[in-house]
């Protein structure tokens, strides 16, 4: 009777420690056209029920024209014979001639000027669907037409595509099934021939379902036709059953009495007895089934049967009854983490913070309230680091982790590439000032982060983001030394100064005085590069991007005398990073050449992976654990440590945290583990995903080894 107890004590605080999930946030708006993913530097915001967009964005994606008036403070956006202009403020609009009204109107957000996205995409020609589960705005430029029936008496040919991903969105009434992969989404055509099928991967049963049944999240690998018909779509989910111990995190997190802990997706669907209900109807003693995405692990379906009446805790046994800190933020350097630890009186408690330090001592401040304090060092860098808490009373101890993870942040952003570089001197009155960085710790709040040229605060018109900023000068800079100074703030508080010079030698009466390129951030397959020169009206001119094309076509600007603009689509093949745009300009037998001031990065449609190269999948591991593998160069690694074992006949899982690593020149990149919790003979899950410059997530690679 007393191993029972001692056993249940054991896993009701073990089974609470694993909770880590935080309050939920907002989800980010996501934009995708025509199955790619758009990247904002300001991102998109909810109004009155409408999504705005920052204007060019989405618009040049459509292939439309866009022409900011600061004097009327207009939009212009121009696609074939479509014209829309609409006016900051205003909420009508005028569409080829047409005079419209728009439920909000177009303003200015964070610096950047935001449009409705379904009432400018419409009008321009485009289809709009919005999908408030997932919060994703998907645009597709032209309408979706139905696949062409086979030659008549001939059924259609089978193709050898097959497309692994994640369900995006079910369309049951168009027989449609979305499935997003990297950063494209396919859209899949179902018919009466389409066989689907789903997996329990807990339990390897397979059945036969219909297109309604798939949800928002399951992993399927699709078999393709002709006309991106679906021959077979086979579905992966995981089911699990249990009785709920404990809700925490808001409601967001799933304690079950085994010890296992599950997070609750932010579209999750939850029944009891067959009825839809909220989460907060979720009770402890109740008998649950959870459907799990099988790649994230999240619960996105739960069916709960009325709680039954609860047992009495047990008595006479050390226990923990609430473990907290006091961090909101990510904590700097210097500043103090304070912890709480609530339970049985008269005991020692200490606490552990994954991958930093283990056994700091807790005092006991009043009857079974402790606490302790631990003050962040130069060096201590973890994000969503688990803090465990110790007490230990009569040879017994009880363990519990924080229901909120942790994020030391004690390094500022590290500025990694300057443009103009320092020291040099270049012939362009308007020279692209870019100036790229990277941070390890909280990541770079551009909100915080300012930009100063020749002593003149350009932030508002500067393009700021977590990773780069860019400017281009909206008037022509003297000749001389130019100064820039950034300001670069991370979201804990630190901030990077960083301050250089260049020189402008440009000659008066030259063919080129300015070239400027746009966007400057790295470009996928589908995006358009826009190359703009000023130069002497009535040239010829083309622009050339170094190991990749020359002799671009640019033409001058029917109403800009001197303006002169080019485009480049980058397709799938193309892939070089820092490549020089060079812009050349003939008139009169005269002929000059100016490099524009910035670098060019084409990722196409690079593969993006992350490989664990050790340790080795089945070997044993100590502490701490390094951990090395290979990526794209210059991508970031987010490296993720779960754990499963067994401690007296109960299974326990959860996480231990993640860690941030950048791959070298050389692809390499290399982090070190310690853990604070050993439970012997525990299975660990070493998992890697590669984020590269545009922000496409790789497929996570995973490697199991054992705890030692």
């Amino acid at each position: 009777m007393w191993r029972a107890r001692i056993a249940l004590v054991l896993v009701l605080a073990l089974g609470l420690s694993m909770i880590t999930s935080a309050p939920a946030q907002a989800q980010a708006v996501r934009v995708i056209v025509d199955g790619s993913p758009v990247f904002f530097d300001q991102p998109p915001v909810v109004i009155g029920g409408r999504v705005l967009v920052p204007l060019r964005g989405v618009f040049e994606r459509l292939g439309a024209f866009v022409q900011w008036n600061p004097g009327t403070r207009s939009i212009l956006a121009v696609r074939g014979s479509d014209q829309v202009q609409l006016t900051i403020g205003s909420r009508v609009a005028s569409v080829s001639g047409r005079q419209m009204f728009l439920d909000v109107p177009p303003q200015i957000v964070g610096s950047r000027t935001l449009v409705p996205l379904r009432f400018i995409s419409e009008s321009l020609g485009a289809r709009v669907d919005w999908m408030p589960s997932t919060r994703v705005v998907m645009i597709t430029s032209g309408s979706v037409a139905q696949p062409p029936p086979p030659p008549s008496g001939q059924p259609p040919v089978p193709g050898p595509s097959v497309i692994e991903g994640t369900v995006l969105r079910v369309d049951v009434q168009n027989q449609r099934l979305f499935v997003e992969r990297g950063n494209t989404v396919h859209t899949i055509v179902i018919t009466s021939n389409t066989a689907i099928t789903r997996m329990n991967v807990e339990t390897g049963q397979v059945g036969a379902i219909g297109l309604a049944d798939l949800r928002v999240g399951d992993t399927v690998t699709v078999t393709l036709g002709a006309q991106n018909q679906a021959i077979l779509v086979r579905a992966q989910t995981r089911w699990v059953s249990g009785r709920i111990e404990a809700i925490a995190g808001g409601g967001r997190t799933i304690v079950l009495s085994n010890g296992q802990v599950y997070t609750l997706s932010d579209d999750v669907a939850i029944m009891i007895d067959g009825r839809v209900v909220s989460r907060d109807t979720l009770r402890a003693g109740m008998e649950v089934t959870l459907r799990l995405n099988p790649q994230t692990g999240q619960v996105i379906e739960v069916s709960a049967q009325p709680a039954a009446q609860p047992s009495p805790p047990p008595t006479g046994q050390v226990r923990i009854t609430a473990f907290t800190h006091n961090a909101t933020r990510p904590v700097r350097a210097g500043e103090t983490l304070t912890v709480e630890l609530r339970g049985t009186p008269g005991g020692q408690a200490t606490f552990d913070i994954f991958n930093v330090a283990s056994g700091i001592q807790m005092r006991e401040v009043a009857s079974g309230v402790y606490r302790g304090t631990f003050t962040v060092q130069a060096g201590h860098n973890i994000a969503n680091a688990a803090i465990l808490g110790h007490l230990r009373l009569g040879g017994q101890e009880a363990v519990m982790q924080s229901a909120t993870a942790v994020t030391f942040d004690s390094q500022g952003p590290v500025v990694t590439q300057r443009f103009p570089q320092p020291g040099t001197m270049v012939n362009n009155f308007r020279p692209n000032i870019f100036i790229t960085y990277a941070d390890q710790g909280s990541g770079v709040d551009p909100q915080a982060t300012r930009l100063m040229v020749n002593g003149q605060n350009v932030t508002g018109s500067a393009t700021i983001t977590e990773t780069a900023i860019s400017y281009v000068p909206p008037n022509n800079l003297n000749t001389g030394t130019v100064t820039v100074r950034a300001a670069i703030r991370d979201r804990a508080g630190n901030q990077t100064n960083d301050e250089w010079a260049f020189t402008i030698g440009a000659v008066q009466g030259s063919l080129i005085r300015a070239v400027s390129v746009n966007p400057t951030t790295p470009l996928q397959a589908g995006q358009t590069l826009t190359v703009t020169a000023l130069g002497e009206s009535g040239s010829q001119a083309s622009f050339t991007i170094e190991g990749v094309q020359q002799n671009i076509p640019m033409a001058e600007v029917s109403g800009q005398p001197g303006v002169f603009v080019g485009q480049f689509v980058v397709q799938p093949q193309h892939s070089i990073q820092n490549a020089r745009i060079l812009v050349t300009m003939s008139r009169g037998g005269q002929s000059e050449t100016v490099a524009a001031t910035t670098r060019l990065s084409l990722i196409g449609q690079q593969g993006l992976s992350a490989t664990i190269t050790s340790p080795s999948e089945g070997t044993r591991v100590g502490a701490p654990i390094v951990i090395n593998g290979t990526a794209v160069p210059g991508s970031q690694v987010i490296v993720r440590v779960d754990y499963r074992g067994t401690l007296l006949l109960f299974n326990l899982s959860g996480t231990y945290g993640e860690v941030r690593a950048t791959a070298n020149a050389s692809g390499n990149w290399q982090v070190s583990i310690n853990p604070t919790i050993r439970i012997p003979n525990a299975t660990l899950t070493i998992t890697a995903v590669a984020i590269d410059p545009a922000g496409r997530r790789s497929p996570p690679t995973t490697v199991t080894v054992t705890q030692t």
